[in-house]
């Protein structure tokens, strides 16, 4: 089955998609009006005929990729049914391959030209955005750890006053039930008096502001890590394959075929 190509390129207006001859230079072949120009082709290509009224109206963006969701269909039907059996099969699959990656190449292009002036746009945004969100986000760096360290110390200072007080409160029963003894009675139970619980959320006007407790970690000593804890490097097992080695212990290293395509 022979793939019309360029009618993915072509569709302007609405307007008919003649098809072009694909010879051995790149794009070629006639239209109604004389011979398509080089100039032609990489004004379709950039997305240039794209002027929708509408910035944000997607329906000329559909109409400008339909060609290539019917190429996709036709290309996807071809490739399924392929069976590479033999050298004509061989061929007729490689056809298919730089068919569908030309096709990637020119969606690609298609997409750059109809995005191009808002995605600059978009960019530099993001771009002075960013500075100054990471400035503000460098706030909560510098007090977030200062208010844990307060809060740490609140909680240091409430569990000491509950020991002081628990001890207090077994040093006067202790003397209690020694009286009680003596004199023969029921001592009288005595309870620590409640430490107040550490303050709840910091509420201002701007917002509100709490800490919780959360258990972290942090290694100190790797050596000692159980396995099942450990991550395999893969990245570096590659990089070794890549510059040699042929042997990892746990490693099966083989040699496997990889398809490149360059498309035409």
């Amino acid at each position: 089955m022979t793939i019309d190509f360029g009618a993915a390129l072509r569709q302007q207006d609405g307007g008919a998609c003649p098809p072009l001859d694909e010879g051995p230079e790149g794009f070629g072949g006639e239209h109604e009006g004389g011979p398509w120009s080089a100039s032609e082709i990489a004004s379709m290509q950039r997305g240039a005929s794209l002027a929708p009224a509408d910035p944000y109206d997607l329906e000329p963006v559909r109409a400008r990729l339909k060609p290539f969701e019917d190429h996709l269909v036709a290309v996807n039907a071809q490739a399924s049914a392929l069976e590479v059996v033999d050298e004509a099969s061989n061929q007729a699959a490689a056809e298919t391959l730089a068919t569908a990656k030309k096709l990637v190449k020119s969606l690609e292009d298609a997409r750059k030209g109809i995005i191009g002036d808002a995605d600059g746009f978009v960019r530099a945004v993001n771009n002075l955005a960013k500075g100054v969100r990471d400035k503000l986000e460098a706030i909560s760096r510098v007090l977030s750890p200062k208010m844990g360290r307060y809060a740490a110390l609140q909680e240091q200072k409430r569990r000491e006053e509950e020991a002081r007080r628990r001890k207090e409160a077994e040093e006067l029963q202790a003397k209690i039930n020694a009286e009680a003894k003596k004199t023969g009675t029921e001592p009288v139970k005595v309870e620590a008096a409640a430490v107040p619980e550490p303050q709840g959320p910091v509420r201002t006007a701007a917002g509100t502001v709490q800490t919780r407790k959360v258990w972290t970690f942090e290694i100190t000593d790797a050596a000692q890590v159980p396995r099942e804890y450990m991550a395999i490097d893969e990245t570096r097992i590659r990089q070794a394959v890549a510059a040699g080695i042929r042997q990892i212990a746990g490693v099966n290293i083989y040699q496997d075929t990889k398809v490149a395509v360059r498309a035409a």
